[in-house]
């Protein structure tokens, strides 16, 4: 294969983030075909046969065999992403799946497993460390802004799995150890993804040691408008939301407080997409984007891109992919967090020696909800969760956060 080989693709599941997935992979006509799309629900089938002009269908199996894609997006609840991963990847298709990479680590690792068995790549979408603004962040660490980086604090509300890639960006050293804690708070009744009505929610806290000696500190903030953010703390400077202060005293009082700039920009054909990050220092430090040819407006656009075509490269030039196992390192964080604060916030030592007992009460949850244990024969078990509507257990409820189909 080369760089020009056009790749087929199908995406299964075309719910909102499918439809991103979608647009992205229709948008990049040079490296990738679109050949099929999966869903569960008649009306997205047929606005994805209309929208795309490609045959769908209702079970991962049936267009698996039908269309033999060469890369399919995988876009539906974590529950099934080892499912669709080992019908996939015994058919010898890569795969890029949404976030989190599983549900449990078990999970993931049969994943990887089923990924190398059948020599295949796995891929994991993970936008947030693509992001243009993260990307320029990071080269502020690099290039050395904040001198020697000690801690980062982030609030994460849409995905807490997110963080943990986010962070694991700017501590670049090995996680050796964590502590949890979380308690019930009480909010406004709403509508879970389940279908299901809750008053509550899961406030959560943990810290993260790593190697070199920095510390990591997460928070799931409840009844905050603050949203996802973090501040990256060094020894002479720091990064808070989009800005980066560099300290102008011993004391860090002052601070000469620089914003970094996403620009935009023309294509050639007139669409708008993001041309470059910026931060106003002498002279500028500047992320420029390398898929700026291309109509990609925002910075989940630009990441997306990057997520599939840097799988592109990795399968034309035989190389592992970008991220992929290196998401099972951000799940086993979350994962430990809260088996900490399951035994009343106690460190625990990383890597997790085996399996805990959250991912033990959350297999039981799925044998529970599909009748079967989550590692019996997959395309029976796809059959039991295709072709119903949804996935019925709420990933949201675990607070990983999930890309549903």
């Amino acid at each position: 294969m080369t760089e020009g080989t056009v790749l087929t693709a199908a995406i299964i599941g075309a719910g909102n983030r499918g439809a991103t997935h979608l647009a992205t992979v229709s948008t990049l006509r040079q490296h990738f075909r679109l050949v099929g799309v999966c869903d569960a629900r008649e009306e997205r089938r047929q606005w994805a046969a209309e929208t795309y002009g490609v045959p769908t269908f209702a079970h991962p199996v049936a267009l698996l065999d039908a269309v033999r894609p060469q890369v399919v997006g995988v876009v539906v609840p974590p529950d099934a992403h080892h499912l669709v991963t080992a019908v996939a990847a015994a058919r010898g298709a890569h795969i890029i799946t949404e976030t989190p990479i599983a549900t449990t680590l078990a999970m993931a690792d049969h994943m990887l497993e089923s990924a190398e068995r059948h020599n295949v790549l796995l891929e994991v979408s993970e936008n947030v460390w693509r992001w243009p603004h993260e990307r320029l962040k990071r080269l502020v660490v690099e290039q050395g802004l904040l001198g020697q980086v000690t801690q980062v604090h982030f609030w994460y509300t849409s995905g807490s799995y997110h963080g943990m890639a986010a962070m694991r960006r700017f501590i670049t050293s090995r996680p050796v150890g964590v502590w949890g804690t979380s308690a019930p708070v009480a909010v406004q009744p709403f509508v879970e993804v389940d279908g299901q009505t809750r008053s509550q929610r899961t406030w959560e806290l943990g810290v993260i040691e790593f190697a070199g000696g920095e510390r990591g500190v997460y928070q799931w903030p409840i009844g905050t408008t603050r949203g996802n953010e973090w501040e990256v703390a060094g020894t002479q400077g720091a990064i808070v939301g989009n800005e980066v202060v560099l300290w102008e005293d011993s004391r860090r009082r002052r601070g000469r407080r620089l914003p970094i700039e996403t620009v935009l920009g023309p294509t050639a054909d007139g669409s708008e997409t993001i041309t470059h990050a910026e931060l106003a220092t002498e002279p500028p430090l500047t992320w420029h984007n390398p898929y700026r040819q291309y109509a990609l407006p925002n910075a989940d656009d630009v990441a997306r891109a990057d997520t599939w075509l840097g799988l592109h490269r990795s399968i034309v030039e035989g190389r592992p992919a970008v991220y992929g196992a290196s998401a099972r390192t951000d799940l086993e964080l979350l994962i430990a967090i809260r088996e900490s604060s399951r035994q009343g916030s106690r460190r625990l030592d990383l890597p997790l020696p085996g399996p805990t007992e959250l991912e033990g009460q959350l297999h039981a949850e799925f044998a529970q909800q599909y009748g079967a244990e989550p590692f019996e024969d997959a395309e029976a078990l796809l059959s039991r969760l295709f072709p119903a509507p949804s996935l019925s257990r709420s990933p949201y409820s675990l607070g990983i956060g999930a890309a549903s189909g």
